[in-house]
């Protein structure tokens, strides 16, 4: 490609890595061209004399730091500034890991601390992010006059939104299916067993989950989801998903 004064590029992805490490950009043609040059010279030199044998051991492991020193500086040097320290540390892990056991194993550990590192983080992120009763909620539906009046007397009592946000997974809905316990506990079972009409009356009757700041959700938290479903049911609560984005694959034909 250099011959032909096109974008400098190799066949193999850990060449054009390379010639980013040395030049420290993507367009820069000369080591390309002077790669070729060496190549050939090497090729037509191969049947009667090896050049490579002729040079000296100081060169070619010099080489071999001077390209490497681009990788250095960019992953590990300039990378402190830009990651944080937990990920800095996995960057580290892996490096020594490369040079002391291998490389295999190096990729084996990043993958496997990244994806403990990310089930802290999403598990540290409040899943909750805040909670209302009906009459602090509105609504884009235009309601009439009696349901306006009834939302107004008992809003407060009967209906309670839960807003979502983060990714939903077994180590975060743990904490949305507490906190939702926890309502249940003090606005419907505590009520119902006080033994006071009054109480009774004003016991919670409709539970939202407001999923719009949710970014995803997993099969376990579907099926944790499911159980609170259940428990609710048996409560006499009516348990409502809101703020619910359509699946293309649940959306019929046009």
């Amino acid at each position: 490609s250099v011959v032909l004064l096109t974008t400098p590029g190799y066949s193999q992805m850990k060449f054009n890595l390379l010639n980013y490490g040395i030049s420290g950009s993507s367009e820069v043609w000369r080591p390309g061209v002077l790669c070729v040059f060496i190549n050939l010279a090497l090729f037509a030199t191969a049947s009667r004399l090896s050049l490579i044998n002729y040079l000296p051991n100081f060169y070619l492991g010099g080489l071999l730091v001077y390209a490497g020193l681009g990788f250095v500086d960019q992953h590990i040097l300039k990378s402190y500034m830009l990651l944080q320290r937990s990920e800095y540390l996995i960057v580290l892990l892996i490096v020594f890991t490369n040079i002391a056991v291998g490389l295999l194993f190096a990729v084996a550990l990043g993958i496997g601390l990244a994806f403990v590192q990310f089930l802290l983080m999403y598990a540290s992120t409040p899943v909750v992010r805040k909670e209302q009763n009906g009459l602090g909620t509105l609504s884009r539906i235009v309601h009439t006059y009696q349901d306006v009046q009834i939302l107004n007397h008992v809003g407060n009592d009967v209906v309670c939104v839960i807003h979502l946000s983060g990714y939903l997974f077994f180590g975060s809905v743990s904490k949305l299916m507490n906190h939702a316990q926890r309502i249940l506990d003090e606005r419907v079972t505590k009520l119902r067993d006080s033994g006071d009409p009054r109480k009774r009356v004003k016991s919670l009757k409709f539970l939202l989950l407001h999923l719009d700041g949710v970014d995803g959700i997993d099969a376990t938290a579907v099926a944790t989801l499911a159980e609170l479903a259940e428990m609710c049911a048996e409560m006499a609560v009516h348990l409502i998903f809101c703020g619910l984005s359509p699946s293309p694959d649940l959306e019929g034909p046009e």
